[in-house]
């Protein structure tokens, strides 16, 4: 599992969890109320995030791949 981010690199947006056979979810965070989702300092941005204060985050939209075909959430790509 990762948090990363999604449409700035720097700012946590999104929880990437892979399943075996290459299912991939994606867990989107509208507003955060328990952790701050802005990255600083020089340690790369997916080793700084608190992964426990993002579980804690309410879910805005999931999207579920199978390999590289949406199958869930699809209506949330491109926005």
């Amino acid at each position: 599992m990762k948090i990363l981010g999604w449409h700035d690199l720097r700012k946590a947006e999104v929880l990437y969890v892979r399943y075996p056979n290459n299912v991939f979810v994606q867990i989107f965070v509208r507003t955060f109320r328990y952790m701050n989702p802005n990255s600083s300092g020089s340690t790369p941005p997916h080793l700084q995030w608190d992964f426990n204060l993002f579980k804690k985050e309410s879910v805005a939209h999931v999207i579920v791949f199978n390999d590289t075909i949406c199958v869930n959430g699809c209506q949330y790509l491109y926005k």
